[in-house]
């Protein structure tokens, strides 16, 4: 794969973020207008139309790249696909909230769709940190991939107390299938979103795997040192031998 067709990937990638981003300010928009929510679902509707269309582009071109064992032909594709799955079930919530004539705004259902803006936004920049990626900063990927989980794990937690709440507590009958629904949907979105993280996670792996295997033993040796010296800056002559080492990190005391 050349530098040319990983950026347009990584385009692609990026375009989709943003369309999820766009749906979920319309989202957080029907929060606070509930009976323009019609509309609303309309506008997200055409959101999910674009990204078919980006989507569809995507394959296309996919199929004509030539993309080494090494870099994980099935999980760029699997991030992508599901970036796009997350735009088309973002699409279903808003179809639901209209199918199930939601006229209220709870506080579980608020409380389910600032979890998703919060998400969104984590992708977006988990998105960011995996274009450019250093194994020197692999720490920041990991903190990225940590702080989008975050999310998936509060919103599934949440998941279950609403709907322990709906069945424990005395709601209508039509209350309790209309909520259930909702909040299905919701779990349905960061469904797709853990499945892109985890195809995020593979390419990592494996580009990290591809880095260290051509590594020589010395510079792996090194990779496990970690060195502390003494004083608070690195003299030229220091940064020359612990450059020749390779040591993986510096303590400065």
């Amino acid at each position: 794969m050349t530098g040319e067709e990983r950026e347009f990937l990584f385009d692609q990638a990026v375009a989709l973020s943003e369309l999820l981003y766009r749906q979920t300010d319309l989202l957080l928009e029907m929060l606070e207008d509930i009976e323009g929510r019609d509309s609303i679902a309309d506008r997200i509707d055409a959101i999910e139309d674009e990204g078919d269309f980006i989507f569809h582009e995507f394959s296309l071109r996919f199929s004509t790249i030539t993309i080494e064992p090494s870099e994980r032909r099935m999980s760029i594709f699997q991030m992508v696909r599901h970036i796009e799955e997350g735009i088309d079930m973002l699409d279903e919530l808003s179809k639901c909230v209209v199918r199930h004539n939601v006229t209220e705004v709870t506080s579980g259902f608020r409380s389910s769709i600032n979890c998703i803006a919060g998400a969104v936004k984590k992708e977006m920049h988990l998105i960011n940190v995996l274009r450019t990626f250093d194994y020197k900063h692999k720490e920041e990927f990991i903190r990225a991939v940590n702080e989008f989980d975050a999310f998936k794990v509060e919103y599934f937690k949440m998941y279950n107390i609403l709907v322990y709440q709906l069945f424990s507590e005395e709601h209508d009958p039509i209350d309790v299938m209309r909520w259930k629904s909702v909040y299905d949907a919701v779990k349905q979105v960061f469904e797709a979103f853990e499945v892109s993280t985890w195809a995020t996670e593979q390419g990592i792996r494996q580009l990290m795997d591809t880095i260290t295997g051509k590594m020589t033993a010395e510079e792996k040796i090194g990779q496990m040192m970690f060195v502390g010296i003494t004083g608070t800056t690195l003299t030229e002559n220091t940064k020359n031998i612990l450059s020749g080492m390779h040591v993986g990190g510096v303590i400065l005391f």
